[in-house]
């Protein structure tokens, strides 16, 4: 697990930083507990802008789109 946070970090760091109207992102469950194991994943939370209800939807949907290219 380890070896492969070295390589997704900066992958998702790449894919949030595409989108100006996020406000701030932040990792949360075991990974930022320091509790990793093998069948650990990454908690992603991400604070966006004001925006309209169908927007920040469609908003959402292309950052998972990007998080997962």
């Amino acid at each position: 697990m380890l070896e492969n946070l070295r390589e997704i970090i900066p992958k998702i760091k790449k894919a949030l930083e595409k989108h100006k109207d996020i406000v701030f992102a932040y990792v949360f469950g075991s990974l930022a507990k320091g509790r990793i194991t093998p069948l650990s994943d990454i908690d992603i939370a991400v604070y966006l802008e004001d925006s309209k209800n169908i927007d920040l939807f469609n908003k959402k949907i292309q950052i998972l789109r990007d998080l997962f290219e």
